[in-house]
């Protein structure tokens, strides 16, 4: 992995913080993601961050499909550890037919919706930024806990 002005490069992964609270991590097109490709992604999620949870912009590349390991891992306790929210952006029906399989029978552990555009992803998560924000200041509560 590089690290370079708050961007790290996987094997098939740019991951760049685009501010402090949101990760965009853009998948190369007509990749098998694996569980090793989504164990990088949390790596560089931490190596950004410290520890700090993101909220996570995820452009799947066009026919890049995730393996049943790195879709359980996502959806996992561990695999939340450094997010508090997915926006996930893909373009082929293969990809989603295969969100509807994750979001229905495999429920995430941290909010998350499937986008076809990357307007509407970023809409949707600075609309829970300042909802979080919003139930912070009202009950002290903290998304990223």
């Amino acid at each position: 992995m590089n690290v370079l002005n708050k961007t790290i490069k996987t094997n098939i992964a740019t991951i760049t913080e685009i501010d402090h609270e949101t990760l965009l991590i853009d998948i190369e097109a007509g990749q098998a993601l694996e569980l090793k490709d989504y164990q990088q992604t949390m790596d560089a999620a931490y190596t950004l961050g410290g520890g700090v949870k993101y909220y996570n912009l995820a452009n799947i590349g066009e026919f890049t499909m995730p393996d049943h390991e790195a879709r359980i891992a996502s959806i996992s306790i561990e695999g939340a550890k450094y997010k508090i929210a997915d926006a996930f952006i893909i373009t082929t029906s293969a990809q989603k037919i295969i969100a509807n399989l994750y979001i229905n029978f495999h429920k995430p552990t941290v909010r998350t919706r499937f986008f076809t555009n990357r307007d509407q992803a970023l809409a949707w998560i600075e609309g829970l930024k300042v909802a979080d924000r919003l139930a912070v200041q009202k009950n002290n509560w903290n998304p990223a806990n």
